[in-house]
């Protein structure tokens, strides 16, 4: 694609743009020499990006083979290096750069994750601790004190007692 299609350009603005920047000429024969340096020029520009493109399409096939990638992460890459101003050579380079990056996004938004579930396990383990502590049983019957110290067996066995008997009531 030229620059001229890239910009949408139809074949007769092309041809204008082109008869605006021709000078004129008094000689024929030198009219004939600069149309021929123009047409050699544009056969060298023509065999150059032929070159250009077989390199790139080159360089995008060993991607493919060496990485397994598709068409969606070539354009990435090839963007990404065009953007950088980098030749096709730093391909595999600029790849494995951001497939560096995204593996340690996932890794980092990985930690994050199980750190966001280990603060909410101990949230939870703070709040069963806080219920259990309070001493409210199942049929949230009344508080018991969390350590109660007793002197004898008989004495613990009174409390339990009178516990079971405030619960009645």
């Amino acid at each position: 694609m030229t620059v001229e299609e890239y910009l949408g350009l139809t074949p007769q603005q092309q041809a204008a743009a082109q008869a605006e920047a021709e000078p004129e000429y008094d000689d024929p024969l030198e009219r004939e020499i600069a149309v021929e340096r123009q047409a050699r020029l544009a056969l060298e520009q023509r065999i150059a990006q032929r070159e250009a493109d077989d390199q790139l399409r080159s360089a995008v096939t060993g991607l493919q083979q060496q990485y397994g990638l598709n068409d969606d992460q070539i354009r990435a890459v090839v963007g990404q290096t065009m953007q950088m101003g980098l030749g096709i050579e730093m391909l595999p380079m600029v790849y494995q750069a951001m497939a560096f990056q995204a593996q340690r996004s996932a890794q980092q938004e990985s930690t994050a994750q199980q750190q966001e579930t280990e603060t909410q396990r101990q949230a939870a383990a703070a709040q069963a601790a806080a219920v259990v502590s309070n001493g409210t049983g199942v049929n949230g019957g009344s508080p018991t004190p969390a350590n109660p110290s007793y002197s004898s067996y008989r004495d613990a066995i009174a409390a339990a007692y009178d516990e079971v008997e405030a619960r009645r009531r």
